[in-house]
């Protein structure tokens, strides 16, 4: 009876089931079935339920939009990394060289001066103990050394002045693996020229000698035409070598010689590139440079080794890492572009003379607005002025007007009233002050006898003072004047800050 009852039970339970099946396939379950059902047997969970799949939902939505705007990103960098090292068009035809050159001369100089070394040690040692006792005679045995080396050097010497009556045109630098080995040579040429002066001043031939010296100045000024920011600074440092034999020499000179001195020396000076036609092929060079550093697959990253070759700490390292990254904010003709716009400013700011004036040229938010590139490629123009103006043209010119009232003091007996006097008997025109924007040097008489000076860095006249750097350089005092540098205070006086 059991077992009966069971059975009619289990037969409606899965009758019931079937009915229950058939009603779900009929009709559809409502959308709130779920909370429907929950709701019924008392759960609670319908209260936090809905909002944490919705905010699931937003999660996912979410990390989604994340997940494409990643990708987005990282192919807008990618992209524009392409884009920025795009090779920029390339540039136009370059100058032909002149034909004969001098170059082609002097560029083989330097590997024939023979004992380069001792021609320097001889040279230090035949300068006059005291700038008050130039004409002090040197030790017989250091004049004698000196001869001889002169005379296993005179093939130099020979090809050296020869070059000296040739036009010279430096050859174009448009390779970052250009060598200047040459330049080397040439400095040791105006030593050598330097040298025979001080010999032929010992012997007596005082004319002789400041012809040696104003050679060594004409070499300076003549190896700089075509060539970079380096040619032009390697030929100041010629000038400088034969100017400080010639100031040693000067007063020695009688009349004629003196006044052949002064006006050759015009004539030198007038022989002056530009400071503008140098800065302007450093630009060619520059940007041409660029060019080649670019094309190199990782040339962001070796460029900055290559400024900093043994970087010697973390942060050195790190810093050229962070400027690499950062360059990429510019392509390869936006870096070319911000170096060509500087270069061209400072050189029509050194057309116009502007920088005899101020000499910077660009405001702070200027060199912000720069790649760092651009700002570390771009050369520094105050150190450049301050050579050009302070060690070649005002120095030149004040030994020009010197060696000119030198020979009219020794024809006359008397001083020139003004430098006017000089003109035009000793000099076609009355020297000009680069550090006063066309207006002439400075010259006073005095008890002692006469002060001849440019008003110098500051642009103003101190009344003769020696420039402060210089002021315990004294002329009596047998040191080497220290250089004029940007900013400093006094005078340049002739005779006292000879460098």
């Amino acid at each position: 009876m059991n077992l009966l009852q069971r059975n009619e039970s289990a037969d409606r339970a899965e009758q019931a089931l079937r009915t229950g099946v058939d009603c779900l396939r009929a009709e559809a379950p409502p959308e709130d079935g779920q909370q429907s059902a929950l709701a019924a047997v008392g759960l609670t969970e319908t209260v936090w339920h809905a909002p944490r799949l919705a905010a699931l939902r937003r999660r996912r939505v979410l990390a989604r939009a994340f997940g494409l705007a990643a990708v987005l990103l990282v192919l807008m960098t990618g992209g524009w990394v392409v884009y920025a090292d795009i090779d920029p068009p390339a540039p136009g035809p370059d100058r032909v060289l002149r034909s004969p050159n001098a170059y082609d001369v002097l560029r083989t100089v330097g590997g024939r001066v023979t004992d380069d070394k001792k021609v320097a040690n001889l040279l230090k040692r035949l300068e006059p103990a005291s700038r008050a006792r130039p004409a002090a005679r040197p030790a017989a045995a250091d004049l004698a050394a000196a001869e001889r080396l002169l005379a296993e050097n005179a093939p130099v010497l020979r090809d050296v002045r020869r070059a000296l009556k040739t036009p010279y045109e430096e050859p174009p630098v448009r390779s970052p693996e250009h060598l200047f080995t040459h330049l080397a040579g040439y400095r040791k040429a105006a030593r050598l020229l330097a040298l025979e002066a001080r010999v032929r001043a010992a012997r007596g031939d005082a004319a002789g000698a400041i012809d040696s010296a104003l050679d060594a100045v004409a070499l300076g000024v003549h190896v700089v035409r075509g060539g970079v920011i380096i040619n032009r600074l390697v030929g100041v440092a010629c000038e400088s070598i034969g100017r400080e034999a010639a100031w040693d020499i000067a007063d020695r000179l009688d009349a004629r010689a003196a006044r052949g001195a002064a006006q050759r020396l015009e004539r030198i000076e007038g022989a002056r590139i530009p400071l503008a036609d140098t800065l302007e092929e450093e630009r060619r060079s520059l940007l041409a440079n660029l060019r080649q550093l670019m094309s190199r697959p990782r040339w962001r990253l070796e460029l900055w080794p290559q400024m900093n070759p043994e970087p010697r700490t973390d942060h050195e390292r790190l810093t050229a890492l962070a400027l690499a990254a950062w360059s990429y904010r510019w392509t390869k003709s936006g870096i070319l572009a911000n170096c060509d716009e500087m270069m061209t400013r400072m050189i029509a700011d050194a057309r116009s003379g502007k920088f005899a004036r101020a000499s910077a040229a660009f405001t702070t938010k200027d060199l912000l607005a720069r790649d760092p590139i651009t700002l570390a490629l771009t050369p520094a123009f105050d150190g450049i002025l301050m050579t050009d103006l302070a060690r070649a043209r005002v120095q030149n010119r004040l030994l020009m007007a010197k060696l000119a009232v030198h020979a009219f003091r020794t024809e006359r007996g008397r001083l020139p009233r003004s430098l006017e006097e000089l003109v035009p008997g000793y000099l076609a025109r009355v020297p000009d002050d680069p550090f006063l924007d066309g207006r002439t040097l400075r010259y006073r008489r005095t008890k002692e006898g006469y002060t001849l000076y440019s008003v110098g860095p500051d642009r103003f006249d101190n009344g003769g003072e020696p420039v402060a750097s210089d002021a315990q350089a004294t002329a009596g005092s047998g040191r080497r004047q220290q250089s004029t540098q940007p900013g400093a205070i006094g005078d340049m006086v002739a005779g006292v800050n000879r460098q």
